[in-house]
């Protein structure tokens, strides 16, 4: 379970607290996926995405989609991020 002081702290390497740059932290980026649906580019085409909750994933998950790793490593790849900019 993600604990309220894990958001907490993850939310201080966000850009006003919400929002990211999926490659530093190594997360697929989403603005291909919206370039399919709206056949080019849209003003959604940009590199900062917007961090709204984590959950624990369902076994339906696991199964069908790529795993990206741990909370550790995700706090650990956010932290580090921050460092560098």
């Amino acid at each position: 379970m993600i604990s309220e002081e894990y958001i907490a702290e993850l939310r201080l390497y966000l850009d006003y607290g919400e929002y990211f740059v999926a490659e530093q932290v190594g997360i697929p980026t989403l603005y291909s996926q919206l370039w399919a649906y709206s056949n080019g580019p849209t003003l959604a085409d940009h590199a900062f995405h917007e961090f709204s909750r984590l959950r624990v994933a369902t076994n339906g998950d696991v199964e069908s989609l790529h795993l990206w790793g741990t909370s550790v490593l995700l706090m650990d790849t956010f932290r580090s991020a921050s460092q560098e900019s």
